[in-house]
């Protein structure tokens, strides 16, 4: 056989060896190495009492290294700051869990409640872990403005 095309099938031979295995996988962190949750979208906003905020607010689950973690459960919750029993809506109900989806983001639609004043976001995600993790939480405005 000649020497060039058999140096030719061993450099095809050890490519497609290459591209088949697909290299090393990223890591893909578990929900359990969440130790950070923080505000990407949303923040910030202002709007009447018991109307919907214009934009949805996302979050982003992160590991201590920065990596984005997929598949963790966050619980999320709206309340008035100095009235806690006044609560708004997220998704349409009173508390809703979402999933964070492969970038490590989920996010809600916000609806304020029925009062004048700060209302607070909270993003709590579900670790399993024995002691409370980090959330991440926002205020929004209810300023009654054209009542």
């Amino acid at each position: 056989m000649n020497p060039v095309r058999s140096l030719v099938l061993v450099i095809l031979a050890a490519v497609s060896a290459t591209a088949c295995d697909g290299g090393t996988e990223p890591r893909v962190p578990g929900p359990w190495e969440v130790t950070t949750i923080r505000v990407v979208r949303g923040a910030g906003q202002q709007g009447r009492p018991g109307e919907t905020l214009p934009d949805s607010v996302a979050i982003e689950a992160l590991t201590e290294d920065g990596l984005p973690v997929p598949e963790v459960r966050v619980d999320w919750f709206v309340h008035h700051r100095e009235k806690p029993e006044v609560l708004g809506c997220v998704n349409g109900g009173f508390g809703e869990r979402t999933v964070t989806d492969r970038r490590g983001r989920s996010s809600v639609v916000v609806t304020l409640g029925p009062e004048v004043g700060e209302y607070t976001l909270q993003a709590d995600p579900i670790t399993n872990l024995p002691v409370p993790t980090v959330f991440a939480s926002f205020e929004a405005v209810a300023d009654g403005v054209g009542q």
